[in-house]
């Protein structure tokens, strides 16, 4: 796998989709994400994409570059993006924590219960979800989620 540092619009586009889809998962407790929370989980966000980026490339640590991106870290401040498309944000939390996912402990960070929260908000708003099947049971059933039956 690799791992680069994401953009501040990635994070913000992120935070954004949070606040708008009702996501769970700011430190230091698990409660709603807010306008008031963002640039507090904007900057968790970053540094545990940055702790993977350490992860994966040990060498960075210490150097001028990680010097650098720890600085845009202190100085985030969350902009707000409404109105996240559904199919935008489901990509850029897919490509998200593709990133931050190098490090062992990642399974147990914050960023990754903001991930697995975000994650099933926006399943969860999919249009027309609330009328499939919850459990597929049958050849017709399968046929049914291709549309071809």
């Amino acid at each position: 796998m690799s791992a680069f540092f994401v953009s501040q619009h990635h994070i913000d586009v992120l935070v954004s989709a949070a606040i708008d889809y009702r996501a769970y998962g700011c430190p230091p407790r698990r409660e709603q994400i807010t306008h008031h929370r963002a640039t507090l989980v904007g900057q968790m966000l970053w540094s545990e994409n940055l702790r993977s980026m350490f992860a994966r490339y040990p060498s960075l640590v210490g150097s001028v570059e990680a010097a650098g991106y720890q600085q845009q870290i202190d100085v985030y401040r969350h902009r707000y993006y409404p109105d996240v498309r559904i199919t935008a944000a489901a990509h850029t939390l897919a490509c998200y924590d593709y990133q931050a996912c190098e490090h062992p402990d990642y399974d147990k960070s914050e960023a990754s219960a903001f991930v697995e929260s975000l994650r099933n908000r926006l399943l969860a708003s999919l249009p027309g979800i609330d009328v499939e099947a919850w459990g597929i049971d049958s050849p017709e059933q399968a046929a049914a989620t291709t549309g071809l039956g």
